[in-house]
């Protein structure tokens, strides 16, 4: 049978009085609050102590014992009951951080007095702890203070008299000097752990030295009692995401005007893994920008580290058929603009001069940002002379780096190349004996990576006119517009 309390020894065996430890307890931390009308929870940064329970002598624990007592971590030892509902089941709460419990399902009543339990020890279930196994035993000679150990975390759990190591000598357990002060003698602990760099230490320093005529029993061994928790260990990294899941939740059931319990409670560990991977892969999912038209200002996204830009400029209309005197020449394709990047445009096809209809040529391109490559338009088809009279196409309109090119076939109208292809527009076709049409030039395709983008004017190429239709004859095709892709990427 042991008694708890400081400098009490436990009998461990009636026939060996001298085999003697410290018997151990848990200190259970209890919070008081009392609630007012419709609180949706509890922050244990702003306790409200119930007079009634403040007058018969109870207090609440302090922030620095609150934040020690790590109730995120620990929530499974945890228990809260109400003055109104009795004890609640944990369905009815969530502990979303060490400091803040959330109610599910109802608001308090004014008034309402809750009390919350917490044992702060670890319970069995699937935890992870990072730990310094240290297991040292030697003699401490007679005069002699000090004892050499392996180095371990110092100062650990500072409002204790226990921290990373139990100090057993001639077998009994040994307390730490409060606030690990220096050891001398009257100070209200055994020994100090000794501080050296790196916030570790290797010396215990004992207030009384070895008295003789032996040397003394010394054992230092690690506090499996306690779990170590490092900044950057794993259960403060999902605490820390847990909060801001619970934050993200409020939002979006706001958003989507559902309550908080449509997207779960109190997520475990996988949970949070799982989450976390989706939000890393939703992180580096390249997203993009399409122009298809028009001008204006580009600005990227805020986490965005390089581009990738795609772009051609507007390609060439197609003459019309006909004779010297009404057939129509194609409108030239507007140039594509990104910043300091230029495709130009193709141009529009010729009218028939009384000998031949000119084809549309193809656009250049200027590269002034980034790194990447560019592809000149090619030239439209040219015009055919009609002597027999028979069904004639006009001239095939470019195609550009996307195709989409615009033709004829026979003497019909030439057709138009595709909507931002920045292919030329095919020439009119003639059944006469007059010129076809020739077709429109393609705009330029330019295609670059810039890092570290910031923001750009653009504007988007329009595709060049149709070439109106001569005496007897059809009209061109027009040209196909411009085109801006920016894909935006996030990754490295």
């Amino acid at each position: 049978m042991s008694t708890l309390g400081k400098g009490v020894t436990s009998v461990r065996k009636q026939d060996l009085q001298t085999q003697k430890s410290l018997g151990t307890g848990v200190k259970k931390m209890v919070f008081y609050h009392q609630a007012t009308l419709s609180d949706t929870g509890i922050n244990l940064n702003s306790l409200s102590m119930p007079s009634s329970l403040a007058s018969i002598g109870k207090t609440n624990p302090s922030a620095a014992a609150i934040a020690a007592g790590r109730l995120y971590f620990f929530q499974d030892n945890f228990q809260l009951f109400s003055s109104l509902r009795g004890w609640l089941m944990p369905s009815s709460f969530v502990i979303a951080s060490s400091t803040q419990i959330n109610f599910v399902g109802f608001t308090a009543a004014d008034g309402e007095i809750f009390i919350g339990y917490l044992d702060n020890i670890i319970q069995p279930s699937l935890h992870a702890a990072d730990v310094n196994p240290i297991n040292a035993t030697g003699t401490l000679a007679v005069g002699n203070t000090d004892f050499a150990v392996s180095p371990f975390t110092t100062d650990l759990y500072p409002l204790t008299q226990l921290g990373a190591v139990l100090v057993f000598r001639n077998g009994v357990l040994q307390m730490r000097n409060t606030n690990n002060a220096t050891a001398a003698p009257g100070a209200d602990g055994n020994y100090q752990e000794v501080p050296s760099t790196g916030g570790t230490s290797s010396i215990i320093r004992f207030n009384v030295a070895a008295p003789g005529p032996t040397a003394d029993n010394i054992v230092v061994c690690a506090n499996g009692a306690l779990i170590e928790q490092p900044t950057d260990s794993q259960m403060a990294y999902i605490e820390v995401l847990a909060g801001q899941i619970n934050s993200m939740i409020t939002v979006l059931a706001d958003t989507a005007g559902v309550p908080t319990s449509t997207f779960g409670s109190n997520p475990s560990s996988v949970d949070l893994r799982v989450f976390g991977d989706q939000v890393i892969a939703l992180s580096t999912t390249p997203t993009q920008t399409i122009y298809t038209s028009g001008s204006g200002t580009y600005t990227p996204p805020t986490k965005a580290k390089w581009i990738k830009v795609k772009m051609i400029g507007g390609g060439g209309g197609g003459s019309g058929s006909g004779n010297t005197s009404t057939a129509g020449a194609g409108g030239a394709g507007g140039d594509t603009t990104l910043g300091a990047l230029t495709a130009h445009g193709g141009t529009g096809a010729a009218a028939f001069n009384g000998s031949n209809a000119a084809a549309g040529t193809g656009g250049s391109y200027t590269l002034g940002v980034g790194v990447g490559f560019g592809i000149n338009g090619g030239s439209g088809g040219g015009n055919t002379f009609n002597v027999s009279g028979s069904q004639i196409s006009g001239g095939m309109g470019a195609a550009s780096f996307f195709g989409g090119a615009g033709g004829t076939n026979g003497a019909t109208t030439g057709a138009s190349a595709v909507t931002n292809s920045g292919s030329g527009g095919g020439g009119g076709g003639v059944s006469t004996t007059n010129s076809t049409g020739s077709g429109g030039g393609a705009g330029a395709y330019v295609e670059v990576v810039i890092s570290n983008p910031s923001s750009m004017s653009y504007s988007v190429g329009s595709g060049g006119a149709f070439g109106t239709a001569g005496t007897s004859g059809f009209a061109g095709g027009a040209g196909g517009s411009g085109i801006i892709i920016i894909e935006e990427h996030y990754g490295g």
